[in-house]
C-alpha cells in the first residue's frame, strides 16, 4: 500500500478493511519490518523524507496491535514452522501468530501463503 510499484487490488482490500477499523494483530517485529521497509525506501529514493513521515503517520494510525501467539513455547513453535516450510523465522512469527489465534493472515508472500495453507490457517482474501 505503501509503493505505487507494488499497489496491487489485495493491498487495497486489506488497507481498506484496516481503514474501517478491521483490528489486525501483528507479531512486535512488524513496527521494525515496516520502519525497515520505509528506510529502504527511501534511500533508494523511491519516497522522500516528507513521503516517509506521511506514510508512517497512515500507518501508525491503524488498528494494530503487537501481540504474542497466545501459546506457551510460541518461540518453540515458530522455529518448527519455520523448520517445516522452509520459511524464515519472521515469517514463521505471523504464522505462529495467525495459528495460535484461530486468525486469519493477510501476505502476499508466496511461500507463506502456502504454509498457511498447509497448516490449515484461513487467508485473508
Amino acid at each position: 500500500m505503501c509503493f505505487k510499484d507494488e499497489h496491487s487490488a489485495y493491498s487495497d482490500a486489506v488497507t481498506a478493511k484496516l481503514s474501517q477499523g478491521q483490528e489486525a494483530y501483528v507479531p512486535p517485529l512488524w513496527s521494525l519490518e515496516v520502519l525497515n521497509a520505509l528506510l529502504i525506501a527511501e534511500r533508494r529514493e523511491c519516497i522522500s523524507g516528507d513521503e516517509f513521515a506521511q506514510l508512517l503517520q497512515i500507518i501508525e494510525a491503524f488498528p494494530v496491535e503487537a501481540a504474542q501467539p497466545a501459546m506457551p513455547g510460541a518461540c518453540g513453535l515458530e522455529l518448527n514452522l519455520a523448520r517445516q516450510h522452509g520459511l524464515s523465522i519472521y515469517d514463521a512469527a505471523y504464522l505462529a501468530l495467525a495459528l495460535c489465534r484461530y486468525l486469519p493472515l493477510a501476505t502476499i508472500d508466496v511461500k507463506l501463503r502456502k504454509a498457511a495453507q498447509g497448516s490449515g490457517i484461513e487467508l485473508f482474501r
